[in-house]
């Protein structure tokens, strides 16, 4: 297959996650985590993972550079999902990573010394080689945040329905410190693929009460469990 093909593959497969026309996989019962199969169950590098004792990593900020993009939001019945168009990118040592979505999971996927949050973000990107590049942002209780209550109001009613919803800045949900946890994992979801560059902010951000109700009325629960770090490196930087 040329390589064209194999990350046209790729890119379907990241944007189509969470879609129910496209899965056999959940979070409940029989096609919960537990009986994902493949490289899910025998992978040796999988994500999401426990945050607890870092080694500090040679000096390898983010770049990012992101603006207000066209988009649209999908409810997909297990997520809740922006897509961007073209136009925002990170860069980390050197490599540059295209912005394809971003969506939501409930509780947070990774933990930090075991204590998960609410809520976290997960901004999708691919590298011109096909490698994906993750930013991972807890998202605790706190204040209201006005931007994600711009995407809870238009989210759409019907699971699997799309509806665009304007030019959405990406950096309107970051923190002003991005400094990060870092390793090499996969995806969170089926079919797991590993090599995946995560990146989770150490800076949270923060979402009210009634927010994260909100979601909870959307999607009640779309976290795959922690997986053993193994023989990887997790680094701050």
């Amino acid at each position: 297959m040329k390589k064209t093909a194999v990350l046209s593959a790729l890119t379907a497969v990241i944007l189509l996650i969470g879609c129910h026309s496209a899965q056999e996989w959940g979070y409940h019962g029989e096609h919960g985590p537990a009986n994902w199969g493949g490289v899910c169950a025998s992978g040796k590098s999988q994500s999401p993972i426990d945050i607890v004792k870092p080694t500090r990593g040679p000096a390898a900020p983010i770049t990012f550079t992101y603006k207000s993009t066209a988009s649209k939001i999908v409810n997909t019945g297990e997520a809740i999902k922006i897509i961007y168009e073209a136009g925002n990118t990170i860069t980390v040592s050197g490599k540059t990573f295209k912005l394809l979505q971003m969506h939501f999971h409930t509780p947070s996927e990774h933990t930090i010394s075991g204590q998960p949050q609410p809520l976290e973000l997960h901004l999708v990107h691919q590298g011109d080689d096909g490698q994906l590049a993750v930013v991972g942002i807890m998202i605790k209780q706190g204040a209201k945040n006005n931007e994600i209550e711009n995407l809870w109001a238009a989210v759409p009613a019907n699971v699997g329905e799309e509806k665009p919803i304007g030019n959405v800045d990406p950096a309107s949900f970051l923190p002003a410190n991005r400094s990060y946890y870092g390793y090499s994992g996969s995806l969170t979801t089926p079919p797991c693929s590993e090599g995946v560059k995560w990146h989770v902010l150490k800076t949270m951000i923060e979402l009210s009460a009634d927010q994260v109700n909100t979601f909870k009325k959307y999607v009640e629960h779309n976290a795959r469990p922690v997986q053993p770090l193994g023989d990887r490196v997790l680094s701050e930087f």
